[in-house]
């Protein structure tokens, strides 16, 4: 269903699955990755407008017209006329969603790795859940392992090298890379 991209299909299956057998981790880390997906769609309708304005103290550090071009480019789905209340309230949970979806995929992954404690790409998906969170140093933990325990995995390689690069490392996520 991942595939198909029927993420809560796929997600109704594996929890399905994880009931009938609940020490499979292949089911939670792949459960992990669709709780991410489904995690990853209720952001992009969110103004970064918005985001700024819940962020200071008062909103008249945002210009009116730019507000208004950002709701109409960043959330078509809600009509300008929707009052600045309702739109908060759907922000607000819209991103609640999206929080509880990402804390129980990284609970997933954790799952399978509590699981078999040797699960390379748990290591690597957590990593990169961990990376979206601004878990920095956790995620190149989680890389690092994943590397360590498939040397042959490139993901956690390349995704190692993207955590370097982002710190300014170059030389060091160069080495990744090859």
């Amino acid at each position: 269903y991942l595939s198909l991209n029927q993420i809560t299909n796929a997600i109704k299956y594996l929890r399905h699955a994880i009931q009938l057998e609940p020490n499979f981790p292949d089911a939670y880390n792949t459960l992990g990755n669709a709780l991410r997906t489904l995690a990853m769609q209720y952001l992009p309708d969110i103004s970064p407008v918005w985001i700024l304005s819940k962020s200071t103290s008062s909103e008249e550090h945002v210009d009116n017209n730019i507000r208004k071009s950002s709701f109409q480019a960043f959330s078509p789905s809600s009509p300008l006329k929707q009052s600045t209340a309702e739109k908060n309230e759907m922000y607000t949970s819209k991103i609640s969603a999206h929080e509880s979806l990402c804390r129980e995929a990284l609970a997933c992954y954790r799952m399978a790795l509590k699981l078999k404690p040797d699960h390379s790409i748990a290591y690597a998906n957590l990593g990169v859940a961990l990376r979206e969170r601004g878990q920095i140093r956790e995620a190149i933990h989680c890389q690092v392992t994943a590397a360590r325990l498939n040397p042959e995995f490139a993901a956690p390689h390349c995704n190692l090298g993207n955590l370097l690069r982002d710190q300014g490392k170059l030389q060091q996520a160069i080495a990744h890379y090859l």
